[in-house]
């Protein structure tokens, strides 16, 4: 477990900092993130993943510099979307060649950034943005390392607004419209293929869809090979998910290990190396969000617990009705730190449920969608008690914004 109560202390597994310890000079709610429990990820998956595979950090998830340093040091690439993400990427240590530049609405300057500073690849979302490639090399005389993205045309069985392998979404390049790019890339030296790139959707825990993707997309490569395509990658994307309501370490490893094995099985042969662009698995159990409660406010409906966090620091419940465990800082109860198990912070045993009350924890921002969670189940809580929203390392900080005029929250970096 990652997470878990010493001496009624919240903390991190194996981590010598309580997170209590944190709030002595409290000036604010802060992203804790620990260095040890991510470096712990990323072996993890290099161990489930074949051989071949090359790993790109998708770094839209959490970009602060000390989580980038580390993956660089465990051999991680980097995935960018922006210019501005790039060059993150390569101010923390991470060499161009071990960058893939991804994103659908990439500008032309950013694209002269890419092309200049030599990125290991950049996966092409559309007709248009291959058009402009092929004018830029030309005029720059600049090679391009080229990956299609193709849009597969499956459902991925997720929130719509993080599905993007459907035929109504914006991304990726339809099976028809590859005619169009095979001869404009037989028409341009400078435009150097490298391989085909699928990316799906974003917090999938049913593989499923991810096999069938594999399935149209074998043909379509076995084509391509046949009129001569040499394939050196080709990039499976990401969106390997977590499970949100519990921790379940055991079963989130198997589903790295399913993924795997499906990416081995489909692709096995086809080209000579694999990239694949996890986010998400690799820092979301990492981090978590501390709160101060500034207010019991009881009505006759529900008892609000009216916290210094929210929506502007932590947007997916607003956006995606994502639901985040939260938990007490501090344990007043006596229940013994010996017998606690991580899943009990979020389903508390039926026998201690009496002792508990449901709040509505709200954020202070003025919006009704403002609430980090509904019919929270907590020990009866005080003006000061301080909170935990556990597995916000990502999507958390890097979709924050200062809406009302709010401060941003503070990062806290644990290395190991």
């Amino acid at each position: 477990m990652l997470l878990n109560y010493k001496q009624g202390q919240l903390q991190f597994k194996d981590e010598p900092t309580t997170l209590s310890s944190l709030t002595s000079d409290y000036q604010g709610p802060i992203y804790i993130y620990s260095g040890k429990q991510m470096a712990l990820r990323a072996k993890t998956l290099q161990e489930a993943l074949p051989s071949q595979t090359e790993i790109y950090y998708a770094l839209k998830a959490n970009y602060h510099k000390d989580v980038l340093r580390l993956f660089i040091a465990c051999g991680l690439g980097m995935d960018v979307v922006s210019q501005g993400e790039l060059q993150w990427s390569l101010e923390q240590g991470c060499p161009a060649h071990k960058i893939i530049f991804s994103g659908i609405g990439k500008t032309e300057k950013e694209l002269i950034y890419a092309l200049k500073v030599g990125v290991r690849q950049i996966n092409v979302e559309s007709l248009p943005e291959l058009y402009r490639l092929h004018a830029l090399t030309q005029k720059l005389q600049l090679r391009a390392s080229i990956g299609l993205r193709v849009n597969p045309d499956v459902d991925a069985q997720t929130h719509p607004y993080i599905a993007t392998g459907l035929k109504n979404n914006k991304f990726g390049i339809e099976v028809d419209a590859l005619t169009e790019c095979d001869q404009l890339l037989k028409s341009n030296p400078f435009l150097i293929f490298k391989g085909f790139s699928l990316h799906i959707g974003s917090q999938l825990v049913d593989l499923n869809a991810y096999s069938e993707a594999f399935e149209k997309l074998v043909p379509v490569i076995k084509q391509w090979k046949a009129q001569g395509y040499h394939f050196e990658t080709l990039d499976a994307g990401g969106g390997l998910g977590i499970f949100y309501d519990r921790f379940d370490e055991a079963q989130e490893i198997a589903l790295a290990h399913e993924w795997g094995q499906r990416i081995e099985k489909s692709w096995k042969g086809l080209s000579d190396k694999i990239l694949v662009e996890p986010g998400r698995w690799l820092v979301a159990h990492g981090g978590v969000l501390l709160t101060r409660v500034e207010y019991i406010k009881k009505t006759s409906h529900h008892t609000f617990a009216v916290v210094d966090t929210g929506m502007h620091h932590l947007l997916r419940p607003a956006l995606y009705q994502a639901k985040h465990r939260i938990v007490p800082l501090v344990k007043k109860t006596s229940l013994s730190s010996s017998s606690l198990q991580e899943n009990d912070l979020m389903t508390p045993q039926k026998e201690n449920r009496l002792s508990l009350q449901s709040y509505q924890v709200v954020g202070p921002i003025c919006e009704s969608s403002d609430v980090l969670g509904a019919e929270v189940l907590l020990e009866d809580l005080r003006e000061g008690d301080f909170l935990v929203v556990l597995d916000t390392g990502a999507y958390g900080q890097v979709m924050s914004s200062h809406y009302n005029l709010r401060p941003e929250a503070q990062e806290i970096f644990l290395k190991e």
